[in-house]
């Protein structure tokens, strides 16, 4: 139950997909301002309990599938995340730097122990999110794709 709560928790932090698409429409912090007052408060949460979860989240140890699920989705939020962090239309990091160092930090403790099957639960979203004329309307997706392959 703990780790369904964890999944939505995540799924709620990903930047919302736009009601149009992004060469259409004018994008500015109003856009995103509740998603922006949400993710101030969820975000701490999340790495409290990825801070908690320390031993298990990153041991390559056991490879459950609950936790790898949990891993990949994690991956897309912190690249995202990461990634977004100076599109400025969206965040105002300038007060939150602390949560951005989190992520970064979270993100890079994933390089050397991504399992085959959080690959492809990446992989998988971002191929749902970046299809056709869809990619248009994920600026998450879009950004969140390329840290990705950096890491």
């Amino acid at each position: 139950m703990i780790n369904a709560n964890i999944k939505d928790l995540i799924k709620s932090c990903l930047l919302p997909e736009l009601k149009e698409d992004f060469d259409s429409a004018l994008i500015n912090k109003e856009c995103f301002k509740s998603y922006y007052e949400c993710l101030m408060i969820q975000l701490p949460g999340l790495f409290d309990w990825m801070h908690e979860q320390e031993k298990w989240l990153f041991s390559s140890k056991e490879s459950d599938e609950e936790k790898q699920d949990i891993q990949g989705q994690l991956i897309i939020l912190l690249s995202e995340l990461s990634e977004l962090s100076s599109f400025e239309a969206i965040y105002s990091w300038d007060s939150n730097s602390q949560l951005l160092t989190h992520a970064e930090r979270f993100l890079n403790r994933f390089e050397i122990r991504m399992s085959p099957k959080a690959e492809g639960i990446i992989l998988n979203y971002y191929e749902e999110k970046l299809h056709k004329d869809r990619w248009k309307r994920n600026l998450g997706a879009i950004h969140g794709f390329a840290r990705y392959l950096e890491v």
